[in-house]
């Protein structure tokens, strides 16, 4: 739960759903009390990512969802930067991003700073969560 908690930042919501998630694909019934952290973890990673791979992000696009992740809020500039490209090639792809609900922006001055959607951080965040 700890690691739920962190990962949806709190949101009581959606710790249920991603709960109720993965008990519909285990399907293991009366087991249910036997499940580790690394089974759950690998579970809604993989349901994560599938999630992530219908919106058919190429890998460069990947390795910027990444940076949002590793990073949880940057701005187009800093993403740029870390792989050698334009800040307009970033911000097109941070658009695509957000258009697939896989990145949220919140306005900062005259930039926009960019946080993973909850999909995003399951899927890719490195977590200090263990068995």
């Amino acid at each position: 739960f700890l690691y739920l908690f962190d990962i949806t930042k709190g949101r009581i919501r959606y710790i249920f759903g991603l709960l109720a998630r993965l008990m519909a694909n285990l399907h293991i019934g009366d087991l249910t009390d036997r499940i580790t952290l690394n089974i759950a973890k690998s579970m809604l990673m993989k349901l994560a990512r599938t999630r992530i791979e219908r919106n058919d992000i190429n890998p460069s696009e990947e390795q910027i969802l990444r940076i949002v992740v590793q990073k949880n809020k940057c701005i187009t500039a800093e993403i740029a930067k870390e792989i050698g490209k334009t800040q307009q090639y970033v911000g097109k792809v941070l658009n695509k991003l957000l258009a697939a609900k896989l990145v949220h922006a919140k306005k900062m001055g005259n930039s926009k700073q960019y946080s993973p959607s909850i999909d995003a951080t399951i899927a890719y965040e490195e977590s200090p969560y263990t068995t």
